[in-house]
């Protein structure tokens, strides 16, 4: 898997709070922490309390993606929370805990929501001129090597 340099701290909290601010989540509190995920291909993930208006950004320290563009990923997230516990709400409905009817539900979320939240977050960063390609591309190539053994 590629690793690339880390922004740092500093860079990273500065695009947090550029975002934020972009995506209209100014009146939110939300918190950058740098973990070591123990899936290998995650790079970010966000954790929202609603109630309070608060969320906290985890960010992989050895980044192997784009560092900005993980960040606006996971913040699209928080704007997309709304929509993202419906559904979530509605996959409970279906059937009790690890029967395959709500593992089903589950799988068809996200299956919608990751490309809708991967579509925005290109959307936003080509408007401010850093045009990215998709996520499948970056997993493609990173795939590659591991493909040809």
């Amino acid at each position: 898997m590629t690793t690339f340099e880390s922004l740092g701290r500093e860079q990273l909290e500065a695009l947090v709070r550029q975002w934020q601010g972009l995506l209209g989540l100014s009146d939110w509190t939300i918190r950058l922490d740098l973990v070591t995920f123990k899936r290998p291909w995650q790079s970010g993930d966000i954790k929202v309390d609603p109630v309070h208006k608060a969320a906290l950004l985890l960010l992989s320290e050895t980044p192997f993606r784009d560092e900005e563009e993980t960040i606006v990923h996971e913040l699209v997230h928080v704007v997309l929370w709304p929509l993202d516990t419906a559904a979530m709400d509605l996959t409970e409905a279906v059937g009790p805990a690890d029967s395959p009817g709500r593992e089903f539900a589950r799988s068809t979320v996200f299956r919608a929501l990751e490309p809708v939240t991967e579509q925005l977050t290109r959307a936003l960063l080509s408007a401010r001129g850093r045009p990215s390609q998709p996520a499948w591309r970056a997993l493609e190539a990173e795939a590659a090597p591991r493909l040809t053994r």
